[in-house]
């Protein structure tokens, strides 16, 4: 069946009835296929060894396992690969299977001629590929009753390893200490683990499995046909980097558009140097043998797409990425991914954290977090009673949602029972800080993660400063600890505080910003509610900052991270109006002219204070009238975030990079920005406008 349309002639806004139109297999292909494998699989169960002895022992299949596209769901229509892993009792071990699979393929070949007739379908054995490795499967083709089209077949003889399987099935790390101790070339005993790939594409989201067939399509008709002699990654790798796409683009949602995440792997194809991606879905990094392994596979030449079924089998190593990437460069220019708006697609990949490294982070700060909330504080510092933990909140960038890759720094705010208030807390800040010090050097878990350079920080406020080292890859991660006073209570939310809490905040009379750690988990919410382009869009300001300003400039005193995410939010609420579909382009171009007016700059929120209170009314009025820039911390009024700092030179590095090309577009034209106003004049005095934006 001839495709009406061609993929590089269809346009993008139509890609969606392309997949449905093209792409999905009709019912009858679908019974084709079904009746064609239900008689091949009868003939395994049932003749292929029926009285035989193979090896000198009578052989039973112990089950037979769907792989490839048909078992997964992402079969092409009148296109389909059938992988049949036979899980035969003569395997006791990967071993065993290495020795005898030769002679388990030539006897299955064999009968498979003899009794050929018996399926009811014509049956063309694919030559073997002159090779000195020893064949890990028999491929034959079956044709298709109803059409000239022919059914592809991989029979693999296999070792079951798994034994019992379910969806929720992770296997034991001796399953994976005896793969990688076989001894044999990556990805051989890749058969043993077909149950557990075939279930991680096969779980995927069914507008997913679209992506996937759009993508297959593609690498089948695109660029295949144009390197048919040339090593060519597998499918099986195509799949893989599709929804690792996905998971970084989208954070996993159903609702995405087919246009935006076909273009997102096609520029992912371009960038196969940069490509190191993994998953802990079954393997983890707890087993010792396991933990090597996989260290030293992430070390190889970059692409590394590690299966996540078996960690012996780089799909990203030995072949020609260069002559895929050079097709996908084609693609991008073609009706297909050709969009109104190109920013509107999944950002910013290389910006965001892998999801098996992020988790490796994490689960090392698990293990700092448990030392909190299990010790008990007593000692001959500070407040003379025991000191309980009563919450431990992640802040910052992992806090909020908007971490960078390869970000290595981790903050931690713990509440304590000894703060009942904000005068006890400044009073005893450093006392528990040193108790907490001490505690750490006696915590054994802590120590195996490789606890050093263990400090106290002057800042605002002060903090503990530590590193660990993760289990897995043995990055060394910095975590800070901030002691504070639990003013919100036990259910802090995302609604308005009493405002009895900011009044005692204000009589407190606190250096700036000290007590701004008891108001975390607000400024995360502030943050990590806000929509996931928005995200990206910070994601994208952090990164240039870090590059362009931070690195430029080490040992100036820089704004906090916080002043960039707070002046960003306040750009994109002015100039969008909160509307989440806006072009990427245009909201970095805005915030880059905003630091160049940062002696315009004051803007303030009423989420969590307002103007109701006398006593806060009066202070706030008081904040709006220092010198600028002003950028009041949305959850604690006393914290000008934007005080006391370098903006000069943030100011000078802006103004570069708007003469950049990421400030340009296609044609060479600056990038428009959104009308996002820094500076208003009102009768007669010439004052700058205040920014106010209100949130009840």
């Amino acid at each position: 069946m001839a495709l009406l349309q061609g993929l590089y002639e269809t346009p993008a806004d139509q890609l969606l009835a392309f997949v449905e139109q093209s792409l999905q297999p009709e019912g009858d292909w679908k019974e084709e296929v079904k009746d064609a494998w239900q008689r091949i699989e009868r003939f395994f169960r049932e003749q292929c060894f029926r009285d035989e002895l193979v090896l000198d022992q009578e052989v039973r299949v112990l089950k037979v396992v769907k792989g490839g596209s048909s078992g997964k769901g992402t079969t092409l229509n009148y296109s389909s690969d059938v992988d049949l892993v036979l899980f035969l009792s003569c395997f006791s071990s990967f071993q065993d299977q290495a020795a005898h699979r030769r002679s388990i393929i030539s006897f299955i070949k064999k009968r498979l001629i003899q009794h050929s007739k018996n399926l009811a379908y014509s049956i063309t054995i694919v030559p073997q590929k002159e090779t000195t490795r020893v064949p890990r499967s028999l491929s034959f083709q079956v044709q298709a009753r109803k059409t000239s089209e022919v059914i592809g077949v991989d029979v693999l003889p296999a070792y079951d390893a798994l034994g019992h399987f379910s969806s929720d099935f992770k296997p034991s790390p001796e399953i994976y200490e005896d793969l990688i101790t076989s001894g044999g070339p990556p990805g051989e005993f890749s058969p043993s683990f077909t149950e557990l790939q075939r279930h991680f594409v096969k779980s995927c989201p069914v507008k997913l499995k679209n992506l996937l067939r759009m993508v297959k399509h593609w690498y089948l008709q695109c660029l295949k046909p144009k390197y048919r002699n040339a090593a060519l990654p597998p499918k099986y790798a195509f799949e893989l980097l599709t929804i690792y796409a996905w998971e970084i683009g989208t954070d996993k949602s159903d609702n995405f558009n087919l246009d935006e995440g076909f273009r997102a792997v096609m520029e992912l194809l371009l960038d196969y140097e940069d490509i190191c991606i993994y998953w802990t879905k079954y393997y983890d990094f707890q087993n010792e043998t396991v933990r090597i392994h996989i260290k030293q596979q992430l070390k190889e030449c970059r692409p590394v797409i590690l299966d996540p079924a078996d960690p012996t089998n780089n799909l990203g190593s030995k072949k020609r990425w260069d002559l895929v990437a050079k097709e996908a460069a084609r693609c991008l220019r073609q009706a297909c991914c050709r969009t109104e708006d190109p920013s509107q697609g999944w950002h910013v990949q290389w910006l965001q954290p892998h999801r098996g490294w992020k988790e490796e982070i994490l689960e090392a700060v698990k293990t700092v977090q448990q030392f909190l909330r299990e010790e008990h504080f007593e000692g001959d510092y500070g407040p003379d009673q025991e000191v309980r933990v009563l919450k431990v909140v992640k802040v910052g960038s992992f806090g909020n949602g908007t971490v960078l890759r390869n970000t290595l720094e981790v903050e931690l705010v713990v509440f304590l029972s000894c703060f009942h208030s904000f005068q006890q807390e400044a009073k005893h800040h450093q006392a528990i800080l040193s108790l907490i010090e001490e505690k750490l050097w006696c915590c054994r878990d802590l120590l195996a993660l490789g606890l050093e350079d263990v400090e106290i920080i002057q800042g605002v406020p002060d903090a503990l400063v530590f590193t660990i080292q993760t289990r897995g890859t043995a990055e060394i991660i910095t975590v800070t600890i901030v002691p504070a006073y639990r003013a919100l209570g036990p259910s802090a939310s995302n609604s308005q505080p009493h405002p009895e809490v900011y009044e005692s905040l204000i009589e407190a009379h606190g250096f700036p910003g000290n007590f701004s750690p008891s108001f975390s988990e607000l400024q995360r919410n502030f943050v990590k509610h806000r929509p996931t382009k928005l995200k990206s869009l910070l994601r994208l300001v952090k990164h240039w900052y870090l590059q362009y300003v931070k690195a430029k400039c080490p040992r100036a005193a820089l704004p906090p991270d916080y002043a960039l995410e707070l002046l960003t939010i306040y750009a994109w609420e002015m100039g969008t109006q909160e509307d989440e579909s806006f072009r990427l382009d245009e909201g970095f171009t805005t915030v880059m002219e905003l630091f160049q007016e940062y002696e315009f700059l004051c803007i303030y929120w009423t989420k969590y204070y307002t103007f109701q209170n006398p006593v806060i009314e009066g202070f706030v009025r008081k904040q709006l009238k220092r010198d600028r820039p002003i950028i009041l911390d949305p959850a604690d009024p006393t914290h000008n975030v934007a005080e006391g700092y370098r903006w000069d030179i943030v100011a000078q590095r802006a103004r570069q990079c708007l003469k950049q090309n990421c400030c340009y577009d296609n044609k060479e034209k600056p990038v428009p920005s959104w009308n996002v106003k820094t500076k208003a004049y009102c009768g007669q005095n010439s004052h700058p406008l205040v920014h106010e934006h209100v949130e009840m």
